[in-house]
C-alpha cells in the first residue's frame, strides 16, 4: 500500500521582502505555528513519511522542515528530502507525474506544494465525490491518500482514496 501526504505550504508573508522574488517568500509567524500544528497532527496519527518532495520555494521547504522537526525531534530517523524547481509552478498533472516517479521502496510520500495545483490534484484523487472539501485548500491543509498498489507508477485518480483531511 502507498500513502501520499499531500500538503499545501503554510501561510506566508503577503509579499517577498524587498529584493527577493516570490520564490523566496517565507512563512509568516502564523505559518510557522501552522506547520508545527501539522507536524503534531501527523505525530498524533502515526504519520511518518519515508520521503519528502517539495517545490524549491522557500515556503515549501520551511513547511516541510518544521513538520519533520516536529515528527522526528526525539529520534535519529532520517527522511530523505528532495526539492524540485519544476514543482514551483507545476500543474496537477505534472505533480502526479513526479509522484509516479517515486522509488517503489518508499511507502509513505509527503509532497509539499502550491495552489492551485495541490487542490486540483486533491480533487482529482478524491473518489468520494466530495470535492467541496478541496475547493478551498487553504495554506497548511493536509490530505492523506492511500492506494492499494505496490508501485507508485500506478498511483492515480483511479487507484487512490482519501483517508483523512486536516486544516490547522
Amino acid at each position: 500500500m502507498k500513502t501520499l501526504y499531500l500538503l499545501r505550504h503554510a501561510h506566508t508573508l503577503h509579499a517577498a521582502p524587498p529584493g527577493l522574488s516570490d520564490h523566496e517568500r517565507m512563512l509568516s509567524p502564523r505559518g510557522l505555528v501552522e506547520a508545527r500544528k501539522i507536524g503534531m497532527f501527523m505525530l498524533e496519527h502515526g504519520m511518518n513519511p519515508d520521503f519528502v518532495l517539495t517545490s524549491s520555494a522557500v515556503r515549501t521547504i520551511q513547511t516541510a522542515q518544521m513538520i519533520l522537526d516536529t515528527l522526528f525531534h526525539e529520534t535519529d530517523c532520517t527522511v530523505t528530502n528532495r526539492s524540485e524547481r519544476g514543482l514551483y509552478q507545476a500543474s496537477a498533472r505534472e505533480i502526479l507525474n513526479e509522484i509516479q516517479k517515486t522509488d517503489d521502496n518508499i511507502d509513505c510520500l509527503m509532497l509539499v506544494g502550491h495552489n492551485p495545483s495541490v487542490s486540483e490534484l486533491a480533487e482529482a484523487l478524491d473518489k468520494t465525490g466530495n470535492s467541496l472539501q478541496f475547493e478551498n485548500f487553504a495554506p497548511g491543509t493536509l490530505a492523506v491518500f492511500k492506494a492499494k498498489y505496490r508501485n507508485w507508477k500506478d498511483f492515480s485518480p483511479d487507484s487512490a482514496s482519501v483517508e483523512m483531511f486536516f486544516a490547522p
